[in-house]
């Protein structure tokens, strides 16, 4: 039988599916082999298990202009033999470089600082969307005595807060209006509430 058959020679080692990373022997024994004239010398070889990869991947978050950024969270994916998140260990960092005052729009969510045993991890950054703000308040306009409150909303693409008064007093109309930040008004809706 040739020297090279699978059947003649008999190899083994003692990694399994379920073996961690690392490196084990691969031992090889005559079986049958046979040949005439020869001796046979056998060199064990190495089997190297490396990690599998993961890919962490930060969560889309959102919020309106003005709030706080909301806690960051990230999604694993490409386990191997059953296993989940549980074995991921370490303290996630993320960060973004919106703050509370950033303009309107997109900003990335960058995350790392996490390992598993036996898998390497591969970030992703995911996107904080930073909305328009929608303010409703109220509105009271004074005529002498009577005293009708008027519900209106702003929207406005920049901004926290608006208050406005109107009053009607000896004969003329007298309106204050302040804006705690500045701010595009883009629409406004007046409805009357009675």
């Amino acid at each position: 039988m040739p020297a090279s058959s699978p059947a003649a020679r008999r190899l083994q080692t003692a990694a399994l599916v379920t073996t961690g990373v690392g490196t084990y022997a691969i031992a090889v024994a005559q079986g049958s082999l046979a040949a005439a004239n020869y001796n046979f010398a056998f060199v064990d070889g190495a089997l190297s298990v490396t990690p599998a990869t993961l890919t962490g991947t930060a969560d889309n978050k959102s919020r309106l202009y003005g709030e706080t950024n909301p806690v960051f969270t990230i999604t694993y994916t490409g386990f191997v033999n059953s296993e989940n998140a549980g074995i991921v260990t370490g303290t996630l960092l993320s960060s973004t470089i919106a703050e509370t005052n950033s303009p309107v729009g997109n900003y990335p969510i960058t995350v790392s600082g996490q390992s598993a045993p036996n898998y390497t991890i591969n970030y992703v950054a995911g996107t904080l969307s930073v909305n328009r703000l929608r303010y409703w308040s109220r509105l009271t306009i004074r005529a002498g005595l009577t005293v009708r409150p008027i519900l209106f909303s702003v929207r406005l693409s920049v901004g926290w807060s608006m208050v406005k008064r109107i009053a009607f007093w000896k004969g003329r109309w007298l309106s204050t209006r302040s804006l705690r930040r500045t701010a595009r008004l883009e629409a406004i809706r007046l409805a009357s509430a009675g």
